[in-house]
């Protein structure tokens, strides 16, 4: 696990307030390293999953790490004029997040509607140069990457973020179906869940959370919403939407057609 820098320090197997801080104030700063030390606990669980009752762990790190500035987090690159962050996911090797440092509980946000509001997906995308570099691979094509954000109930944080990963080549495979069969279907079935697809030539206004939403929906109808977006080889994109079904078992997770994350620890 590695160390939080100048807020905690590890001694003999534990962490304890660094002696580097000044005496005023302190035990804010204690209160807020322990906060900080439990939210990167939390989300060793495994990716953005953690156990229940740590729904806001990522939050925890991203305003810490970016807004508070008083405790660096390892592998966190915060962009304050843009508006977000990425985060190398604790599983999977390749696996990285694009989560706003504005506090957003997910695609449910109303935020997200607004014309000025970041370009997550668009920042998201352009995050895609670090999976390539850990891939180790020269030669990656745009349709090989690929971006999700799950529904509310197919996400353990309440803090959006959107995976940035390779893309499976089953979702792959039946993108190129769809286009040999003349792309006039309006929908995809991969693994079982039924997507909405389009195309489109970039992710700026309309974005894909307004894509995805309609005029009357409520917040209700919006958690439902899950959304992927892969690289169509060139410079655009293929737009899959899809929404849970706690009836039909489906719990809106389209960071499904991204490659499985393996953990190491």
């Amino acid at each position: 696990m590695p160390c939080l820098e100048v807020c905690c320090e590890p001694i003999r197997g534990s962490f304890a307030l660094s002696s580097a801080f000044p005496s005023p104030g302190a035990s804010g700063r204690l209160g807020a390293c322990i906060g900080l030390f439990v939210a990167f606990i939390a989300l060793q669980a495994c990716g953005s999953a953690a156990p229940a009752g740590h729904s806001n762990a990522l939050w925890v790190l991203v305003d810490a790490g970016c807004n508070q500035g008083w405790a660096p987090v390892p592998s966190l690159y915060c962009d304050r004029a843009r508006g977000d962050a990425v985060l190398k996911d604790i599983c999977g090797a390749t696996h990285y997040l694009l989560i706003p440092t504005a506090r957003r509980i997910g695609v449910e946000s109303a935020e997200l509607l607004r014309d000025d509001e970041p370009d997550y997906f668009e920042d998201a995308w352009g995050a895609r140069d670090r999976v390539i570099a850990a891939s180790g691979r020269s030669d990656v094509r745009s349709d090989e990457i690929g971006l999700a954000i799950n529904s509310r109930w197919g996400r353990s944080q309440d803090q959006l973020h959107i995976h940035i990963d390779f893309v499976g080549p089953q979702v792959r495979d039946a993108i190129g179906q769809w286009l040999r069969e003349g792309a006039m279907r309006p929908s995809l079935e991969l693994f079982g869940h039924t997507y909405r697809i389009a195309h489109v030539a970039a992710l700026q206004k309309p974005t894909p959370f307004q894509r995805a939403a309609v005029a009357e929906d409520t917040p209700q109808q919006r958690q439902t919403n899950t959304i992927g977006v892969v690289g169509d080889g060139g410079s655009g994109f293929y737009l899959l939407f899809g929404h849970a079904d706690l009836q039909g078992l489906d719990r809106g997770h389209a960071e499904e057609i991204l490659v499985p994350r393996h953990c190491t620890h």
